[in-house]
């Protein structure tokens, strides 16, 4: 090879189609440096492309609703939820006590702390869904929830699906079903159709 000349310069320098780029000279392999490849190596890993696969938007903002969830501090279940407006997250909430109370791990709802079986005892409860929370905390903050979409990792319950329908949401997607028993089950689809609110399942 004639002295001084690049041996790369005579390889394949389409970096966005190669897998990986290397050129035999004698006994050694010479691929660009990463330098040379810039941002595209980025891209590379051990001579194979990376995926560029992307979740969709209800992965992605469920995604962030299931994060949300794990700084509940309910000893029963914790819940995440968020509120989106044009593709951009205006509020996030998870459920929980309200603020200046002891949290409920810490004892602070009575009903949390106590022995009642799911469905019952909700006069005693002081925890505020993470619904709610997420509704309260856009207007506490200026952010209109007109038209927006309320995601939740569980479905919301007949008081959060009102104050949704009340915030201007045009639609709530859950991923964990909660359903109630059949009379009140009836009621709360009768309200969930009449309101034209969209509710769905993710």
């Amino acid at each position: 090879m004639p002295a001084g000349r690049n041996p790369l310069k005579r390889g394949c320098w389409g970096a966005l189609r190669c897998y990986r780029l290397e050129k035999r000279a004698g006994n050694r392999t010479l691929a660009p440096s990463r330098r040379a490849l810039g941002d595209s190596a980025d891209r590379f890993e051990e001579g194979r492309p990376l995926s560029t696969a992307r979740p969709g938007w209800d992965d992605y903002y469920m995604a962030i609703a299931r994060t949300v969830a794990t700084r509940s501090s309910c000893v029963r279940r914790r819940v995440g939820a968020l509120i989106v407006v044009e593709k951009a997250i205006i509020a996030t909430g998870y459920n929980g006590t309200p603020m200046g109370v002891k949290n409920c791990d810490e004892g602070g709802c009575p009903r949390c702390a106590s022995d009642a079986p799911p469905g019952a005892g909700y006069d005693t409860c002081v925890c505020v869904h993470a619904e709610q929370n997420a509704i309260v905390l856009a207007a506490r903050h200026g952010n209109a929830t007109n038209g927006g979409i309320l995601y939740a990792t569980l479905r919301p319950c007949f008081g959060c699906a009102k104050e949704s329908i009340q915030a201007g949401l045009r639609e709530l997607v859950y991923e964990e079903p909660y359903e109630y028993g059949a009379g009140l089950e009836e009621a709360y689809r009768r309200l969930i159709a009449e309101s034209g609110i969209l509710l769905r399942q993710r």
